[in-house]
């Protein structure tokens, strides 16, 4: 399979908000979506509905200034699944030659604030996020975070991915409190989202394609001192919905893990 290799910890929005957050975004109810995975090179032929990917993140998020952040994050898909019904059979994350494996790229950058007794609150909004979604057939790709939060996202082996959609025009928040045992939480919402050919075949339903998503997810508190940069880690969902109509629905990253949690894929920060 792939081996994602990466200074990760950064989805930008995940690690920026992986810090407890407490979200003031409305809730998205989740919506189905169709997979032809057989558009994949060296897939066998499967179609199926689901609701839900589950994945996790690496993101590496850096204070670049007194109130200001910038973060890039990979998110690494790991199975579908529908409803109560749990995992759908799918060749994602699947042996060669018929499996494949699937990731995401991200970036944010917004503002800051700290606050409490002890410094222990901090409030986060993102005023920029993108993020790009691709599948690599022959699971061989790298993918490798920057030290810092503002350098780029380097990826090797990735001739023959391909990028199945894009997200732009992101804006978001998230809150948390160090001292709480509980993760912090955070949402984005993308205003904007693209199909690229091999998205409109991978992707199959509904049509018109949701135009739009959110990404929600936990992180560990923290307290980012100006040019400091803070590695954060987790368990993430991503779904779509179908609440706003006409307007862009929602595909959302749906971070519930804690850092720490294992990552589908090894992740080698970059030195």
């Amino acid at each position: 399979m792939r081996k994602l290799e990466s200074s990760i910890k950064t989805i930008a929005i995940a690690a920026a908000f992986a810090t407890s957050c407490s979200l003031s975004t409305p809730t998205f109810a989740l919506a189905i979506f169709g997979v032809n995975e057989g558009s994949v090179p060296g897939t066998q032929a499967n179609t199926f509905n689901a609701d839900k990917i589950n994945g996790s993140y690496n993101e590496v998020f850096t204070a670049t200034g007194a109130n200001t952040f910038s973060a890039r994050t990979i998110f690494s898909l790991g199975s579908y699944t529908l409803g109560s019904g749990g995992a759908v059979t799918s060749y994602l994350n699947g042996p060669e030659p018929a499996g494949y494996t699937a990731y995401a790229v991200a970036t944010s950058s917004g503002i800051f604030s700290v606050s409490g007794p002890t410094g222990n609150i901090l409030n986060i909004t993102a005023t920029s996020s993108s993020l790009e979604l691709y599948i690599d057939p022959n699971s061989d790709t790298t993918v490798i975070l920057p030290g810092t939060g503002t350098g780029g996202i380097t990826r090797t082996s990735f001739a023959d991915d391909l990028r199945l959609m894009s997200g732009f025009n992101g804006t978001g928040e998230g809150s948390g409190d160090s001292t709480r045992l509980d993760p912090g939480n955070f949402a984005i919402l993308f205003n904007g989202t693209a199909l690229d050919p091999s998205g409109e075949l991978y992707f199959t339903s509904p049509r018109p394609f949701y135009v739009g998503f959110q990404t929600n997810g936990n992180f560990n508190p923290f307290n980012p001192a100006p040019g400091a940069t803070t590695l954060q880690q987790g368990v993430a969902n991503l779904f779509f919905s179908d609440n706003t109509v006409p307007e862009p629905a929602s595909l959302a990253l749906l971070g519930i893990g804690l850092f720490g949690m294992a990552a589908i894929r090894r992740w080698h920060p970059n030195a």
